[in-house]
């Protein structure tokens, strides 16, 4: 038997293709979005919710103080010094709003703004740590657009978004409490409009997120068309085909503007139910409120002021109940996003392992037999047997998809065997330091790759602190030197 670590087996996760359904990313609850946060993070959370709830409890709170100059406003003795002094405490309640809610929204942008940047780093490190078989399951497009999509949607769940909420759900409650406190009779009846208005004003949220959508996706593919057009002019030109590639844009912006006119409709008629709502609403309370002022002793500063705050409170609850969608596609975002930084790869190079101080090049393939993981009903090699000394010069003949360069794909450890022993120096090459073992081989692939800079640039990619003797010399031992020495206004080192 063999001491080998991390050997795949039917139901390994590694040799799950998408198809196959590889095992979820465990689920992330709403205070796990936070586990990246720090403890200045925290409490700028802490601190940005309490003061956004303060700015959502100022409006309802505001409407109970001024409950009895309304009722003096209405009087004949009132007078404009009282007006005044009515002008100067909203003033004063406006400019504290306004200091109190720029201090929220900047603590809880601040805190997404450092728990993003944690978080993009986090990702971006976990995925250099991954496998090859994980990247094999996954586009490159797919990546990056996490990167970027996914993250963008964290922040819907850990920042200004959670604070709105906060202020809608806060204003809402301490306007019905209000209501309920001054005049019950009058709240009860008022409160069956509150479903209405609510609804009226959640449907006008969803219908702007569809039609908006619509809209985006019509005029996404009509510029995906002059994109092309521009990419190729010379092309269409050559083959006279303007006419068409107009008829082709033109037919696509017809699209865009149909979409445009449904949603100025939808939005419209979702405007006109918002007005009937609240204004039928309003006739109701009203009506009620003038019986209770003649039956019950109700004041007019009474019955506006629950008015006012079923009012608020519609409004706040219509607004509130939408945000549920963005902390839900959080969650979903931040479990791809924080299962992928979480996962410790079957073949991970930040493990310990044995390092070989005598490092000659000798290496022995022991009945190895592999699969790819994306394709395990292909077998690549069967009880393959390959003995390479130090200082011997190998070739490796076969048509393609013989396993050529599955063997140095092997041999860098991309993948591990399914069984049989990979020697190197005779320890399994499953034992050793992943890190110190490649900084040892050196591979020329099929198709170079070139990273951005110069060349020099670029053989240094192998060794950071190598000298300009030895990026020549390196250059020399790939053959390479001659043919750059040859480049035109080349510089192969740049100091």
């Amino acid at each position: 038997m063999r001491s080998y670590r991390n050997q795949p087996s039917d139901n390994d996760p590694i040799l799950k293709t998408k198809s196959g359904v590889s095992p979820e990313d465990p689920p992330v609850s709403f205070t796990g979005l936070f586990r990246y946060a720090d403890g200045k993070d925290t409490t700028c959370v802490v601190f940005g919710i309490i003061l956004f709830a303060a700015v959502g409890l100022s409006l309802p709170l505001n409407t109970y103080f001024f409950r009895d100059e309304i009722n003096k406003f209405l009087l004949p003795t009132f007078t404009e010094n009282a007006a005044q002094t009515i002008v100067i405490q909203f003033s004063c309640l406006g400019a504290a709003v306004f200091v109190v809610a720029f201090a929220a929204s900047a603590l809880l942008d601040i805190s997404s703004k450092r728990q993003l940047h944690r978080i993009r780093l986090k990702y971006f490190k976990a995925v250099l740590r991954q496998d090859i078989p994980w990247f094999d399951e996954r586009s490159s497009g797919e990546l990056i657009g996490k990167l970027s999509d996914c993250i963008d949607t964290i922040e819907l769940g850990i920042g200004k978004k959670i604070g709105e909420f906060f202020q809608n759900i806060t204003g809402f409650l301490a306007g019905i409490i209000i209501a309920f406190y001054v005049g019950w009779k009058l709240t009860l009846v008022a409160c069956c409009t509150l479903p209405v208005v609510a609804a009226v004003f959640i449907a006008f949220a969803f219908v702007m997120k569809i039609f908006t959508r619509k809209e985006i996706l019509a005029y996404a593919r009509a510029g995906s068309i002059s994109g092309e057009v521009f990419t190729a002019v010379r092309t269409i030109v050559a083959f006279g085909g303007e006419k068409k590639e107009l008829d082709r844009y033109t037919q696509e912006l017809s699209k865009a503007e149909k979409v445009g006119i449904q949603k100025s409709l939808a939005v419209g008629g979702v405007d006109g139910c918002i007005g009937l709502s609240v204004y039928s609403a309003a006739a109701l309370i009203f009506w009620y409120g003038f019986r209770l002022i003649d039956t019950e002793g109700y004041d007019a500063g009474s019955v506006v002021l629950v008015f006012i705050n079923i009012l608020l409170g519609s409004i706040f609850l219509g607004n509130a109940l939408p945000s549920m969608q963005y902390f839900l596609s959080a969650k979903t975002a931040a479990q791809n996003i924080y299962g992928t930084i979480e996962r410790v790869p079957p073949i991970d190079k930040d493990g310990e392992g044995v390092i070989l101080n005598n490092f000659h090049g000798n290496i022995q393939f022991q009945n190895v037999s592999f699969v790819y993981p994306t394709r395990p009903e292909v077998k690549i090699l069967e009880n393959f047997n390959l003995t390479l000394k130090s200082g011997q010069t190998v070739a490796l003949v076969g048509p393609s998809g013989s396993g050529k360069s599955t063997i140095v794909h092997m041999l860098q450890r991309y993948y591990d065997a399914a069984a049989g022993n990979i020697l190197i120096e005779g320890t399994d090459i499953c034992e050793l330091d992943l890190k110190a073992y490649r900084a040892q081989i050196g591979c020329v692939q099929q198709e170079p790759i070139l990273f951005e800079g110069t060349i020099a640039d670029n053989i240094r990619m192998g060794k950071l602190d190598a000298t300009e003797e030895e990026i020549e010399e390196a250059a020399k031992k790939a053959n390479a030197h001659e043919f750059i020495s040859n480049l035109p206004e080349v510089v192969l080192v740049i100091a």
